[in-house]
């Protein structure tokens, strides 16, 4: 498929796979804020894994891609991670085509949490 867009005249970007929290939030809403996978960077700074590509494919394009030609010709393939509160299973992997959670396994319950820790805390004790 690569090739076939090539040949058209498009050119492979490779989004990064997490980026600045707030620059998911702003592209979509305070309601986006709840599904992405947060996590802090060394500065303290808050990153999120990739919600969707559209954010991120319009900050290269203002950015890195400023210099070109427009209109611009762009192709992308990759995965999104997104979260539902609502559910009570892993979060969510999408690309395109697929849907599945990620790992495709399903999260352990807190029972099972609990008895882990429990067996983890007493082989610390002896």
């Amino acid at each position: 498929m690569l090739e076939r867009l090539e040949a058209a005249g498009y050119e492979e970007i490779i989004p990064p796979t997490f980026e600045y929290a707030e620059v998911f939030v702003r592209a979509g809403g305070a309601d986006v804020a709840d599904k992405l996978i947060r996590f802090l960077d060394l500065d303290g700074q808050l990153l999120a894994l990739r919600y969707d590509f559209t954010a991120s494919a319009a900050r290269l394009a203002a950015t890195k891609l400023s210099d070109r030609a427009t209109p611009l010709r762009v192709c992308y393939t990759g995965n999104v991670f997104r979260q539902d509160p609502g559910r009570r299973q892993a979060p969510s992997r999408d690309s395109p085509g697929r849907r599945r959670a990620a790992g495709g396994r399903r999260r352990p319950s807190r029972r099972g949490d609990r008895a882990a820790r429990a067996r983890a805390d007493a082989a610390r004790r002896h």
